[in-house]
């Protein structure tokens, strides 16, 4: 990770390195619930200390890990709200953090992560005109990472995501954009398809369009039956 709090900050203690571990952990084994509330528990501690200093940085640090957690775990529990709410205060730590990143272009490219799943969320809660803002200049990052890209396997899987989160936007561009989004998935070296959230991304992605065929063919089969069939082939709201 481009932003990684180091031991050395005494006023948090070890404790919050290892919790933030430990939060990591039951995100990746798929323990939504565990993590999330690690997560938070974390967080109101820190939102509650009083830092000075270089103290200011070292919680910003943290804030930023948990409360990235946080928002994936809360993305894939359904609770939109709190993705949201939970990526804008990761997006806001990552910017007091980016001077200190390793590189610029991995700042960047860390924000632009989490503006994708804020992006996600706000179209869950029916927020797509709000989605569509955030995702937007995340789709145009990408694509100039992908057109400049010498080898870097993870940057087809990046952009692949923000075109899912701006599918989630778009009802009319929804399946030209994931089957793009499906190919750049298809082109990823083997080990990488392995990976826990490649294989979320790659359901997320089938799930969706299975879902959509679906209700074509049931719209085909009801033939003229008005207004209410064509809304449901356009308002997939709940569609992965």
């Amino acid at each position: 990770q481009p932003y990684a709090a180091t031991a050395g900050d005494g006023w948090f203690g070890l404790s919050l390195d290892a919790q933030a571990v430990a939060a990591e952990v039951a995100y990746e084994r798929g323990q939504f619930l565990a993590a999330s509330h690690m997560a938070q528990a974390a967080i109101q501690r820190l939102t509650d200390a009083k830092v000075h200093h270089a103290g200011t940085l070292a919680r910003a640090f943290l804030l930023y890990a948990f409360a990235r957690v946080d928002a994936h775990a809360e993305f894939q529990l359904g609770h939109f709200a709190a993705a949201a709410a939970a990526a804008r205060l990761a997006l806001a730590q990552a910017t007091i953090v980016a001077p200190f990143s390793s590189s610029v272009l991995a700042s960047e490219r860390t924000r632009a992560q989490i503006s994708a799943l804020l992006a996600m969320a706000l179209a869950r809660q029916g927020k797509r005109q709000q989605a569509a803002q955030v995702i937007g200049p995340v789709v145009t990052f990408e694509e100039g990472l992908l057109r400049r890209n010498h080898g870097d396997v993870w940057v087809p899987y990046e952009l692949a995501g923000a075109l899912y989160a701006q599918s989630l936007c778009d009802p009319l561009e929804r399946a030209r954009l994931r089957a793009r989004a499906a190919r750049l998935l298809e082109g990823l070296p083997p080990p990488l398809k392995t990976l826990r959230d490649v294989r979320r991304l790659q359901h997320s992605l089938a799930s969706g369009t299975a879902r959509a065929a679906r209700t074509l063919q049931n719209a085909g089969n009801v033939g003229h039956a008005g207004p209410a069939a064509s809304r449901h082939t356009i308002e997939p709201s709940r569609e992965r």
